[in-house]
C-alpha cells in the first residue's frame, strides 16, 4: 500500500531515538550551511515509536530534547549557547539496512530533534537538515523538528442510507477511539445534502499506522438524499378493462361495438404506460378511457412521472382483460441466488384461489432495442404447457434480458397471466480485474468467481447500455466493506457486505435510472482490510 510520497534512501543510517541514561560531551557545533548533501527523513511514528533516516553513508550523532525540558547552556563557549543540559547524544556507524526505532515509552517523550554530522572542511559539526518523511518532494529541511507523540487512528466512514421515502434515510455515525465527528454517534435521519467531518481527539492525529496524514476524501464525507416519496398505487386505482359501448343499428347501419377500452384513474406522480404509451391523468382529468381497438389482453404498467421525487412501490405492473384486473394470478419470482453463468432459475406459485396441484403455462419473450434505442416490440413464446412444474430454467447468453408470465390451469378454470417478470442474465465482470483488484474463486458466486479488492478507495467503472435500471450483485462476508455506488458522478447508494456469516452469500441492489446510457462506479467504501466482492452486473430495458 503507498504511504504517500518519500524518499528513495540509497544507504539508510536510522537512528534510535530510545529512553536511555546514556550522557555525553556535546560536541562544538555551529549553524548549518545553506544546503548540505545528506538529508534526514523523519517519521513521526505512531505510539512515540518514531524514526530517523539518513540517505547517505556517515557517522552521526542525534540530539534530542526531552519534553518539558527547558534547554540550559553549558559552559561559556557561545557555540553551545542552546545546547540542552540533559540531553542523549551517540555517534553511529552505517547500519547496513538494520532499521532501528524508538519504541513506546511511557515514561518520556521527546519533542525536539536534530542530528549532527562533523565536516571536515569546517573542522566542525554542522546540523543536517530534516524533513518529513511524508512531506511533498522538494520540501525544504529545517534544523530541528517537533514530534507530537501522538497515537494514530484512523476514522472509520459513516454509511449514507438513501431508501425509498425520505422518512427512511439515515445516516450511521460510528464511534472511533480518538476521533470526534462532527455529529453525535448514532444513526440520524438523513436529509438534503450532509457533510460529516472527522477530527482528532486530544492525544491522537488522523493518519495511517506509519504516520503519512490521511487526505481530505478519507476525513470528510458529504452525500445528497434524493427525497423520493414512496407512492403505492391504491387497490381502488388499479387499472380495469371494460368492452367498447354498442352503437345502435339503424336503419341504414347495424349496431356496431365500439373499441374496447383500458380504464386509468388519477395517482399523484405516476403516469400509466397502457400497451407501451404513456398516458397522463390529473386533478381535473381523474378518470381516463384509453381506446385498445379489438385487444381483450392489455399491458398496463405505473411508472414515476418524477423519479427524484417519487419512488414507486407494490405493484406496478397488470394485465387487464374481460377477466377483471382484480383476479388474483400465480406468483412469480426469480431468486438472487439462483443466477449463474447464461442461466437463470425461475419459480411460480398458484394464485390463491387455486389448489396446490395446479398446472401452469408460461412463456417468454426477449426484450430489444430498436435502432433508435426504444424498446422494441417483443412475441411471446410458449415455454411450458400445462405443466406440473414449479420451477424453471432459462439460457441464454450474459447481458440478455427476458421477460416471462405464467398462467394457472385448474381444470376449466384458467387464471389470468401474470405481470411480465424480468430475467436477468448478469455480465460477468471478472475480465476487469487490473492492479487493486483480483479474481477469487466463491462456489456462490456467478460464474462461480467475484471481482474482489482489500483496498480502500478502489474503484470499478463501467459505461451501461441504454437502460432504466442497474442491477448490481455483491458477495457478503464477515469483514466485507461497504461499496458506495455512483452513477454519472452522482452518490446514489451505499450497500454494506459486512455479515455474520462466514459464508460468502449474494446480494442484489437495484438502482432505478433515468432512461439512457449512463456511467457506473463501485468505490471500496470501507477501511484497507475489508474486502469488497464485486459479483456481476446487469442493465434492465
Amino acid at each position: 500500500m503507498p504511504h504517500g510520497s518519500g524518499t528513495t534512501l540509497s544507504a539508510l543510517t536510522a537512528v534510535a531515538l530510545a529512553a536511555t541514561g546514556l550522557t555525553a560531551v556535546a560536541p562544538a557545533t555551529r549553524a548549518a550551511a545553506d544546503t548540505h548533501d545528506a538529508v534526514v527523513s523523519v517519521t513521526d511514528g505512531c505510539g512515540r515509536v518514531d524514526f530517523l533516516e539518513v540517505d547517505t553513508k556517515g557517522d552521526y550523532w542525534v540530539e534530542v530534547w526531552p519534553d518539558g525540558k527547558a534547554p540550559k547552556p553549558e559552559g561559556s563557549d557561545p557555540w553551545l549557547t542552546g545546547q540542552p543540559e540533559i540531553v542523549w547524544k551517540r555517534s553511529l556507524k552505517p547500519l547496513n539496512g538494520t532499521d532501528w526505532s524508538r519504541p513506546a515509552d511511557t515514561t518520556k517523550s521527546f519533542t525536539l530533534v536534530r542530528v549532527l554530522e562533523w565536516d571536515d572542511d569546517r573542522e566542525d559539526f554542522v546540523y543536517l537538515p530534516l524533513a518529513w518523511s511524508h512531506a511533498p518532494d522538494g520540501t525544504r529541511g529545517t534544523e530541528m523538528l517537533r514530534l507530537t507523540n501522538e497515537d494514530c487512528v484512523q476514522p472509520e466512514e459513516p454509511t449514507f442510507t438513501d431508501e425509498v421515502g425520505s422518512d427512511r434515510d439515515t445516516v450511521t455515525i460510528p464511534s472511533v477511539t480518538g476521533v470526534k465527528y462532527s455529529g453525535k454517534p448514532g444513526v440520524p435521519p438523513g436529509k438534503g445534502t450532509m457533510t460529516v467531518t472527522a477530527t482528532a481527539d486530544k492525544g491522537y492525529r488522523l493518519a495511517t499506522s506509519d504516520g503519512a496524514p490521511l487526505p481530505a476524501d478519507q476525513t470528510r464525507w458529504s452525500y445528497t438524499f434524493d427525497g423520493a416519496s414512496p407512492v403505492d398505487v391504491p387497490a381502488g386505482k388499479v387499472p380495469t378493462f371494460r368492452y367498447g359501448d354498442v352503437a345502435p343499428a339503424t336503419k341504414t347501419k347495424p349496431a356496431v361495438r365500439g373499441p374496447n377500452l383500458v380504464v386509468v384513474r388519477n395517482v399523484p406522480g405516476v403516469t400509466w404506460m397502457v400497451d407501451g404509451k404513456a398516458v397522463k391523468t390529473s386533478d381535473k382529468a381523474s378518470v381516463v378511457e384509453v381506446p385498445v381497438g379489438t385487444k381483450t389482453s392489455v399491458e398496463v404498467e405505473a411508472v414515476s412521472a418524477s423519479p427524484k421525487d417519487v419512488a414507486l412501490v407494490g405493484t406496478t405492473r397488470w394485465t387487464v382483460g374481460p377477466s377483471g384486473a382484480s383476479r388474483p394470478v400465480p406468483k412469480v419470482v426469480v431468486p438472487t441466488s439462483a443466477v449463474a453463468r447464461g442461466a437463470s432459475t425461475v419459480t411460480w406459485a398458484p394464485p390463491s384461489d387455486f389448489p396446490a396441484n395446479s398446472r401452469y403455462d408460461v412463456r417468454y419473450r426477449v426484450v430489444t432495442l430498436t435502432p433508435n434505442q426504444v424498446r422494441a416490440r417483443a412475441t411471446w413464446r410458449p415455454w411450458l404447457l400445462e405443466s406440473s412444474a414449479r420451477k424453471g430454467t432459462l439460457k441464454a447468453r450474459p447481458g440478455t434480458i427476458a421477460e416471462v408470465q405464467v398462467r394457472a390451469v385448474a381444470g376449466r378454470r384458467v387464471s389470468p397471466w401474470s405481470a411480465p417478470t424480468t430475467v436477468w442474465f448478469p455480465l460477468d465482470i471478472a475480465a476487469a480485474q487490473g492492479r487493486t483488484w483480483k479474481v477469487a474463486k466463491e462456489p456462490a458466486a456467478f460464474g462461480g468467481t467475484m471481482l474482489t479488492t482489500p483496498q480502500r478507495t478502489s474503484a470499478w467503472t463501467a459505461r451501461t447500455s441504454t437502460t432504466n435500471r442497474i442491477m448490481l450483485w455483491f458477495g457478503t462476508s464477515p469483514k466485507g466493506a461497504p461499496a458506495a455506488i455512483y452513477v454519472d458522478g452522482k452518490r446514489v447508494a451505499t450497500v454494506n457486505t459486512k455479515s455474520r456469516s462466514t459464508t460468502v452469500r449474494q446480494v442484489l441492489k437495484p438502482i432505478p435510472v433515468l432512461w439512457g446510457r449512463h456511467v457506473v462506479t463501485v468505490v471500496h467504501a470501507g477501511k484497507n482490510g475489508q474486502t469488497l466482492r464485486l459479483d456481476a452486473a446487469s442493465y434492465g430495458r
